[in-house]
């Protein structure tokens, strides 16, 4: 049951960013958002592939078994937070960031599972190593809709309300001057209901995973405001967060 219940999980997760891609494109294509429905699709297709094959030669390297889905969306993740941009005018980007965070899924690993988020992982090298890093274009009104649609559906079958119900509250009671801009104008919704709440890199208990929501919150509160140059607070948060779940999991 544990494993049909992870496969439906990964089957549903990779049609809802397949679903984000494809209205990010829509909405591009009628000129609603700003950007190149090509440059979408075509920097979508290419993290996705780039992801797959790097993830494949690490499972062969490392004799690991794989789920090909995992690295699919891992590949949609990055291409809803970087670009959109047309993947030959930027190739070593894509392919890095594509790169790291597959390799992060097999080199940093407890008791057979990855300790960080992959594509946070990949956002956070990219940042660091080529000073390229996330743009998080998904956070924008016309994309919030979809995100918070689908985001409900991923929350029901995960059922970490308390998780992102504290994280949420947390978030949103140190961001009161600018609430209506930190919900409608930002990714917080995709952050939240896309990575924040990832099985394999959470905790595994109730009172664990609330913990994990306030550790990531205060992280990105105190990123901007004492780091504000440091512009990937929230996928550096979000590392954050998984090491504490990874010294969670490691003791119990």
């Amino acid at each position: 049951n544990t494993l049909l219940n992870q496969v439906t999980m990964y089957r549903l997760m990779l049609y809802y960013l397949i679903f984000l891609v494809v209205v990010a494109a829509g909405l591009s294509f009628a000129e609603i958002l700003p950007y190149s429905t090509i440059d979408i699709l075509g920097s979508a297709t290419y993290l996705v592939i780039v992801c797959w094959l790097s993830n494949k030669l690490f499972a062969r390297i490392f004799k690991a078994k794989t789920n090909p889905e995992s690295a699919l969306i891992s590949g949609l993740i990055l291409s809803l937070i970087f670009g959109p941009v047309y993947p030959l005018s930027n190739p070593i980007l894509l392919t890095s960031v594509g790169i790291f965070a597959m390799a992060s899924k097999y080199l940093i690993v407890l008791r057979g599972r990855h300790v960080f988020n992959p594509a946070a992982f990949g956002a956070v090298a990219s940042a660091v190593t080529l000073g390229q890093g996330a743009s998080w274009w998904i956070g924008s009104l016309p994309m919030l809709l979809p995100t918070l649609l689908g985001g409900l559906l991923i929350l029901k079958k995960l059922r970490r309300y308390e998780l992102v119900g504290v994280f949420l509250l947390a978030y949103l009671l140190f961001s009161f001057n600018n609430i209506l801009n930190s919900l409608l104008y930002s990714p917080i919704l995709f952050f939240i209901l896309v990575m924040l709440v990832e099985p394999l890199t959470t905790p595994p208990t109730k009172k664990y995973q609330i913990l994990y929501g306030l550790i990531v919150v205060v992280f990105i509160l105190a990123i901007t405001r004492y780091l504000p140059n440091v512009y990937y607070n929230l996928e550096l948060s979000l590392l954050a967060g998984n090491a504490f779940s990874f010294l969670v999991n490691f003791s119990l």
